[in-house]
Order: structure tokens, then sequence, then C-alpha cells
């Protein structure tokens, strides 16, 4: 191999290793979000109004916010439930409006935020939707 071959290797090489030990780990101390789930509100036949409030992004940015809401699981996460809704990122207090809910059906609903270190779920709050 020629001297200047081994000296680019060398120097991409060494690049890389300064690029990666002075690499930033911004969330390296973050932990999970803290939130709650609003009031439910607006009560129709498929839809209802509620939300939540993020009141602590856990040192890391929230890269995912809304509502999960089951029929028949007392403690929806996003895997075990009818359906979601995604309102955005950021801290702070949403609206969220899930919508193709059944007539007359009893529902529980609780907020979540997803940052670098997971998802977090708010109290779970319940409703009938209107026959």
């Amino acid at each position: 191999m020629k001297k200047s071959t081994r000296f680019f290797f060398f120097m991409l090489l060494s690049i890389s290793l300064i690029q990666v030990s002075c690499s930033k780990d911004d969330d390296k101390d973050a932990t999970a979000p803290t939130l709650t789930t609003l009031e439910i509100t607006d009560i129709k036949p498929t839809t209802v109004t509620t939300g939540g409030n993020i009141t602590d992004n856990g040192g890391a940015d929230i890269t995912k916010r809304g509502v999960c809401y089951s029929s028949s699981n007392e403690n929806p996460t996003l895997e075990k439930s009818n359906g979601y809704t995604e309102d955005g990122t950021g801290e702070g207090t949403f609206v969220s409006k899930p919508s193709g809910l059944l007539n007359g059906v009893k529902y529980y609903i609780a907020a979540y935020a997803t940052n670098s270190k997971g998802t977090t779920y708010g109290n779970v709050r319940e409703c009938t939707t209107i026959p």
C-alpha cells in the first residue's frame, strides 16, 4: 500500500474516532415524561374531546403525544387499545378528539407522551358516548 493511501486511511480513522468520542449524548440522563389526562368534554355519539398536559419532558424532546382509548381495557396503551390519536410533539397542554367511537359505549381514555426513554401514560378517564 502506498504511503499516501495509508496516510489517508489513518486520517480518516482518526477523524472518525474523534467524532465518536466528542459526540454529545444529550439525553443520557433523561427519564420518561410526566403527564396527566385532561377531563373528557363534548361527548357525542362517535367522538369526544380530551387531551393531556405534559408537565415534564424528562429531559428529552417529546416526539409523539396523544390519547389512546379502549372499550375493554381499563388501562389502555398504544399496543392494547381500540385506537389512539397522534397530536403532535412537545410539552404542555394539547387537545385530542378521538373519533370513530361506537355510540352508547363506555371508553377508558389515557393521554400518552413519548421521548427517547419510552412512552408513559396519564391517569385514565372514563366516559360513555351518547347512544
